[in-house]
């Protein structure tokens, strides 16, 4: 078999290679399906050289039980008929009644079909739209239909699994059935104790991480959530029959791999296993993080379900050996969120030498993280999403040459990043990096990011009175870039009040939580992608969120980029930078809130290789579908939402905008393609 494998590698990369960007959906479902296959045959030849070894097993008993009979050891009797003769009597039909069982046990360990049912793998039959009401999102979730779990037995699956994907499926038995798992955070805890590592060819540990999640779900042991029109499960959920197998696997793994109550709940006992979770029973409850004994053997400490927590510095230093520790948030909706009595705990942090992964999202009260936190020397992940109370990243923090992913997104009271982050040469995702203000004292600026030579993931933010200008023309020199975010907003030097913008019949109303700084100044925030119109305290009107008209920027260059994200933008000059020429490999363009009237800098230009558009709460755009359709001709999947001016024919879009190409489409594109000029 694998002599007339590896020729295909080197032909798919060839192929990939000179496909370019021209056919990357179908590339895309070529590899998915090859890596899908070899899955499938890997659990195959597991399963024959289980059968095989079983079948061989079961001959030389029947062989020497058949050579044993008198009649089969005279010599003057052996012949071919020997045998049959004594399979005949009654010890013979014992045998028989023996060996079928045997052969029954076996068959009955036979899955259906190790290509799986597509009814838990194809996006198409289990694609959902993640909704923003929690109530309505887990009602769907729980109605996804799931496969008989007699076409699947699990435990042969998971026994031909090699050792990684064992581990890799054992984090899972943490969770409750039915409740929905982000794919992120599975992947950061596996990268957090080891199980996941970069590859010598070049694969960041993200990456291989992604794959391990693919496999589960080829494997049909986990099942995916898809969003509407998309491929790739951001988030999964556990079979409900699966998790009783689960724990089982997880109380066999050697010294526990977790240990449960009798509800089948995780619990915090360090004494039995190298891993521990944080639980509430009932949801006001208080959890303290204690550790009984055994401190120098947890790797892992998971705050599944408390809400209200204390912790204990001594407590927390205890921790010698803890490798993963997600204190913060794990949840979907931002919602949950997570409440200390007390924030010194994390001047503890310092003695945590080897920790790899430290999440603290959306955790309140945390105004700056400790200077000492320097002393993460092996830290790869800090996860600081949704500190509401955040208002300063300490220096320190660019220190930890080791860190690979830092996030600071929706953080609302930062006004600027620490200088020194060009110096983290590790770093593979950014997100949130604050452009700040001339008036700010010492900020990082966007020139410093292009020493990142790693970065392949960008969120920024452009507050308030910020004159971007050419600086973001700097991101040119990131060539590694593939996924960008651009949002314009609000900081805290200048407290808004923000009008809501009319929404349309059935759609999510608009949240504004109330934040208070240090100084007891209260602040409203909203979701940017439904800002439309902000004042300030003095009543002067900013538009898409941004208080100054921005300056043009050149053209710049992004060839590898596929993903774009932009929110709040306040005007067409704000986009002057996207020409087709300069992002190449652009696949998905999305496009949220702001005060954009126009969208000339993609409806004038041609070359555009753009497979997935979304338009969303751009109420002021004016511009019709037909013209936007010539112009991407790669266009497979669009979304136009809550954009009343954008002139379109309803009958093609589905009730959440969404518009899917059909032949007839391609067709006419095609058509179209042969007569404009490119």
């Amino acid at each position: 078999m694998s002599g007339t494998r590896e020729p295909f590698d080197p032909f798919l990369t060839k192929l990939l290679a000179a496909a370019g960007g021209k056919a990357s959906a179908p590339i895309e479902d070529i590899k998915n399906g090859i890596e899908k296959i070899k899955t499938a045959l890997h659990l195959a030849r597991k399963w024959e050289e289980g059968i095989f070894d079983g079948f061989a097993a079961l001959t030389r008993t029947v062989d020497q039980i058949i050579q044993e009979q008198p009649s089969v050891n005279d010599d003057s009797i052996k012949s071919q008929g020997a045998p049959l003769d004594f399979l005949s009597t009654e010890n013979g039909k014992k045998l028989l009644a023996s060996a079928a069982e045997k052969v029954e046990e076996m068959a009955s360990k036979v899955p259906c079909d190790f290509q799986l049912s597509p009814t838990t793998s194809s996006p198409s039959s289990v694609s959902k739209e993640i909704p923003m009401n929690e109530e309505e999102f887990q009602c769907m979730a729980e109605k996804i239909t799931a496969p008989d779990p007699g076409l699947t037995n699990l435990n042969i699956v998971y026994d031909y699994l090699d050792p990684q994907l064992k581990r890799c499926f054992l984090y899972f038995s943490a969770f409750p059935e039915n409740k929905v798992i982000r794919r992120r955070i599975m992947i950061y805890w596996w990268i957090g104790e080891g199980l996941v590592a970069p590859t010598s060819n070049g694969r960041t540990a993200e990456h291989v991480g992604e794959e391990c999640f693919k496999m589960l779900i080829w494997s049909n042991l986990i099942q995916p959530i898809y969003q509407k029109h998309s491929k790739t499960a951001k988030y999964c959920k556990i079979y409900p029959w699966a998790r009783q197998m689960l724990v089982s696997k997880a109380e066999e793994y050697p010294e526990n791999f977790f240990t449960f109550d009798q509800q089948d709940r995780p619990t915090f006992n360090s004494m039995q296993c190298e891993r521990a979770c944080l639980v509430a029973k009932e949801e006001k409850d208080q959890v303290a993080v204690t550790v009984k004994s055994k401190p120098n053997e947890l790797r892992s400490l998971f705050n599944l379900s408390a809400q209200y927590l204390s912790c204990n510095k001594d407590q927390l230093a205890s921790l010698k050996a803890i490798a993963a520790l997600q204190l913060g948030r794990w949840q979907y909706l931002s919602r949950h969120h997570i409440e200390f009595t007390d924030t010194k705990f994390l001047e503890a942090l310092q003695f945590l030498k080897g920790l790899r992964y430290l999440s603290l999202q959306g955790i309140s009260r945390i105004i700056d993280l400790p200077e000492t936190i320097a002393g993460l020397t092996n830290l790869l992940i800090l996860d600081l999403r949704s500190c509401h109370n955040l208002e300063n990243v300490t220096p320190a923090v660019t220190s930890i040459n080791s860190l690979t992913h830092l996030d600071v997104s929706e953080c609302y009271l930062l006004d600027k990043m620490p200088q020194g982050i060009g110096s983290m040469t590790n770093l593979q995702v950014l997100k949130g990096f604050v452009v700040a203000s001339t008036r700010s004292r010492d900020p990082c600026r966007l020139s410093e990011l292009t020493q990142l030579t790693k970065l392949w993931k960008l969120s920024i933010r452009i507050g308030s009175e910020v004159h971007i200008g050419e600086d973001l023309s700097e991101l040119s020199k990131i060539e590694s870039l593939l996924s960008l975010k651009i949002t314009w907003g609000q900081m805290k030097s200048s407290p808004m009040k923000i009008r809501e913008p009319k929404t349309m019949k059935g759609s999510a109303p608009l949240e504004i939580t109330e934040l208070k700084t240090s100084s007891n100044k209260t602040m409203k925030r909203s979701p940017p992608s439904q800002i439309t119109e902000l004042k300030t305290s003095r009543n002067k009107t900013m538009k898409g969120s941004g208080s100054m008209k921005e300056s043009m920027v050149l053209a710049f260059s992004l060839l590898k980029l596929e993903k774009l994200v932009l929110e709040c933008v306040p005007d067409e000059d704000s986009m002057s930078w996207l020409k087709p020429g300069g992002f190449r490999g652009l696949k998905r363009l999305y496009i949220a809130g702001g005060k954009l009237r126009k969208l000339s800098t993609v409806t004038e230009n041609d070359g555009w290789n753009v497979e997935i558009l979304r338009l969303k709460f751009l109420k002021e755009l004016k511009l019709e579908w037909v013209d936007l359709k010539m112009k991407l001709r790669q266009l497979r999947c669009a979304q136009i939402y809550e954009c009343p001016n954008i002139l379109y024919s309803p009958s093609g879009f589905d009730d959440k905008g969404y518009w899917v190409r059909n032949d007839e489409d391609a067709s006419s594109s095609s058509m179209a393609g042969t007569i404009a000029p490119v």
